[in-house]
């Protein structure tokens, strides 16, 4: 599918195991793989109802395959609503930029107080000396 590379991508689908009128499931498998690596991989998984599954991934090319493999013997998946979305925001942030949005906030705080500091000497009539 076409993507851009670096920004990220939300996917989502619906998946359900059923089994056989005996209660049958396995044997069973599910995968799902993002740019060629699997991101989510089932091995004869017990039974379970609908489940909505949410992955955010970065693509890594302005073409990115998105495959869903399975198969199950004894019943069916039951696998619905595929959806592909450019993430809020559109990228991961990178650790990097949480230090500098702490960064600025510090400095912001410091600005602030330097400024409160200088508003209460001038309504209290006090001078700052220079040199």
């Amino acid at each position: 599918m076409a993507t851009q590379a670096g920004l990220a991508y939300t996917i989502s689908f619906w998946l359900m195991n059923e089994a056989d009128v005996n209660g049958v499931a396995q044997p069973n498998s599910f995968e799902f793989d993002w740019g060629g690596a699997t991101e989510m991989s089932l091995t004869n998984a017990p039974v379970f109802g609908y489940t909505n599954y949410q992955y955010t991934l970065l693509a890594g090319s302005p073409s990115t395959d998105l495959t869903f493999k399975f198969s199950q013997a004894a019943a069916f998946w039951d696998f619905d609503s595929v959806d592909v979305e450019l993430a809020a925001g559109g990228t991961v942030p990178e650790p990097g930029t949480f230090a500098l949005v702490a960064l600025a906030g510090a400095l912001a705080l410091v600005v602030s107080k330097r400024r409160s500091a200088i508003d209460v000497r001038r309504h209290s009539g006090q001078q700052g000396s220079r040199k």
